[in-house]
Parts: structure tokens; C-alpha cells; sequence
């Protein structure tokens, strides 16, 4: 039994597509993972080590809600896909970075703790846009194989 290689690549083809469709993150996970984030510089921002417990209970859903949605979606949204897609997450990385820098620096300061919640709020809102920017890379990426 033969079989045709151009039949052959447009399953693969197919396949890919699928898959791409199925990376439909629910409308919950950006937001829930910012506020995650959000609350750890929030913790920071409190100051040490007042803020600890929130940065702990913050750090540790920031880290179960990709395993989650993977779990749900059955696509790794931290998986072996590299590409494009990996300028966003870099974005993210440094916006976490400076941002958990600035609350440190208002949790260690005498200014009020209440003024935390700017960066915390910056670090929800670039979670959110850096996150649709990352998904929608990796849907291209899957959708076109690379």
C-alpha cells in the first residue's frame, strides 16, 4: 500500500492547524496570572517581612496556573516551541523584573506601602498585553510548523 507524500503533508498540515485552534486560553488565565504577579511585587512592596506570605501564596499560583491550563488544553505553553514567541516572554521577564525591583525599593523605603500598588498594577496590565502578544506568536508558530 502506497501512500502519497503531498496527502501526507497536508495532514501533517491539518494536524498543525488543530492544534494551533486548540491554544485558546480562556479569558480567566491572563488575568489571574497578572494578579498573581501582581500580588508578589504587592508583597514586596508591603515591605520584608510583613509582605512574605502574600509573595509566597502569590509565587506559588503564579507557578500551578500554566501547569494548569496545560493540564486543561493539553498544549505546553512552556514547551519545546521556539521562535518569535520567545521576545514576549523575555518582555515579561523584564517587566516582572523591574517591577518587583520598584516595590522592593518602596517596601524598603519609609514611603507609604499603599504606593506599591502602582507596580503591582503595571505588572497585572503587562502580564495581560505581553500575554495575548505571546499567545498569539505561538498560534502562528503551531499553525505553521515551526
Amino acid at each position: 500500500m502506497e501512500s502519497d507524500p503531498i496527502e501526507g503533508l497536508a495532514q501533517v498540515a491539518a494536524a498543525r492547524s488543530a492544534l494551533a485552534d486548540r491554544l485558546v486560553t480562556p479569558r480567566w488565565y491572563l488575568p489571574a496570572f497578572g494578579a498573581a504577579l501582581g500580588a508578589s511585587a504587592l508583597g514586596l512592596g508591603v515591605g520584608l517581612p510583613q509582605g512574605l506570605p502574600l509573595c509566597f501564596a502569590a509565587l506559588v499560583v503564579a507557578i500551578a496556573l500554566p501547569f494548569i491550563q496545560t493540564h486543561r488544553s493539553g498544549v505546553s505553553y512552556t514547551g519545546s516551541v521556539r521562535g518569535r514567541q520567545d521576545r514576549w516572554i523575555g518582555a515579561l521577564l523584564v517587566a516582572v523584573l523591574l517591577l518587583d525591583g520598584a516595590a522592593l525599593l518602596i517596601g524598603l523605603s519609609a514611603v507609604p506601602a499603599l504606593v506599591a500598588l502602582v507596580p503591582a498594577t503595571l505588572l497585572l496590565l503587562a502580564t495581560i498585553a505581553l500575554g495575548r502578544g505571546y499567545e498569539r506568536e505561538l498560534r502562528a508558530a503551531l499553525g505553521a510548523g515551526r
